[in-house]
């Protein structure tokens, strides 16, 4: 499909300038990198690691490509526009890797942001972006915080392995929840606790080359995570306090 080829390149160039604004390189990015959608499930099946079998779409850095599964739902609008999300969440990770010069995030940071890139609003003709809020994200954090409640200090340490665990439905659903919250309603609805501080010390050390560990104790040391833990969850409760994140300009 030729026009969608052209729309996901179209979109991945517009997209770069929204992700430089809340990750900005640290070293020129000049690799030319393969985006390949698949013609059906079982080739790309065939193709990704057994580990990413569950998944639509990633980001493999030894190859150098972004590989996409094709969606075959009832509406073929519907297909277009999940599988866009997920060429939006991988670009991310596919952006990220470069401009950090392959340093790695924490994952809780990665996939949050991923999951917040999914809801972007492209606009091709004008050639810029909102981000929107993920209702599905945030209907699927209202799902397993219903059964496990969220801890910010686990979704905070968490490493890879615990993250793509067999729980990993909790981790991606409240890390969007927690990067939207450090994004959106820190600044909108909080701005005196300056929460997104957790974000700056997050960035500045991976940048620095600082473990995982020394980011969370600095973390821990920076912010009152209790209070984050209180007012998360009040945030998520309230109508009001969300309608107003919706309208702050994340990229401004």
């Amino acid at each position: 499909n030729r026009r969608l080829v052209d729309a996901i390149q179209s979109d991945i160039e517009i997209l770069r300038e929204g992700f430089a604004t809340l990750a900005p390189a640290v070293v020129p990015i000049e690799e030319v990198s393969l985006v390949r959608v698949f013609a059906d499930r079982k080739e790309y099946l065939d193709y990704v690691p057994d580990h990413m079998k569950w998944s639509g779409g990633v980001w493999m850095p030894a190859q150098q490509e972004l590989v996409i599964s094709p969606l075959d739902l009832d509406s073929p609008r519907e297909s277009r526009e999940r599988l866009l999300g997920v060429v939006y969440h991988e670009a991310w990770h596919q952006y990220v890797y470069y401009a950090l010069n392959r340093q790695s995030l924490p994952v809780w940071f990665d996939e949050g942001h991923a999951a917040l890139f999914e809801a972007a609003d492209v606009d091709r003709r004008r050639r810029n972006m909102e981000i929107e809020a993920n209702e599905t994200w945030i209907s699927q954090m209202e799902e397993v915080v219903a059964v496990t409640p969220f801890d910010v200090r686990t979704v905070l340490k968490a490493d890879p392995k615990k993250f793509y665990s067999q729980n990993r439905k909790y981790y991606y659903a409240c890390s969007y929840g927690l990067v939207y919250f450090l994004r959106a309603a820190s600044p909108s609805c909080f701005p005196n606790q300056h929460y997104e501080r957790i974000l700056q010390i997050t960035y500045k050390g991976t940048v620095e080359g600082t473990s995982h560990d020394e980011i969370y104790n600095t973390i821990e040391k920076a912010v009152d995570l209790d209070a984050l833990q209180k007012d998360f969850n009040w945030f998520w409760d309230s109508k009001s306090m969300r309608r107003k994140a919706e309208r702050y300009d994340i990229l401004q």
